[in-house]
């Protein structure tokens, strides 16, 4: 099964993952989703009401969840991305963000990347 680990930013969603998350979430229901926010973002109940499955990045299972990870779709956090996934290199995709990524068809990584 595949299994995708996705976060925007360690404390902000509403990037292009949350835009692929909701995208895989609705056109491809039997990936195993799993969205890494901040538990104090302004954006958790939010998501989670959306039916997010989010996890929290100081959660004791993180490390178990990114090592059964199929891929880890980043999109900002930089650094943080560069602690947290140098174990897992070999399957961290950074996701475009900025002016382009509006032209780009939000399937466009799952279609091409994956």
């Amino acid at each position: 099964m595949l299994s995708l680990v996705i976060y925007d930013s360690y404390g902000k969603a509403g990037d292009n993952g949350e835009y692929l998350y909701r995208y895989i979430q609705q056109n491809y229901p039997w990936i195993h989703l799993t969205f890494l926010l901040s538990r104090n973002s302004k954006d958790w109940n939010r998501l989670w009401m959306d039916g997010f499955n989010l996890y929290p990045f100081d959660g004791d299972d993180l490390d178990l969840i990114l090592e059964s990870s199929s891929y880890i779709l980043f999109s900002k956090d930089v650094c943080l991305n560069m602690n947290m996934t140098s174990s897992y290199k070999n399957k961290s995709i950074f996701l475009q963000h900025g002016t382009l990524s509006l032209f780009n068809d939000v399937g466009f990584y799952l279609k091409n990347c994956i």
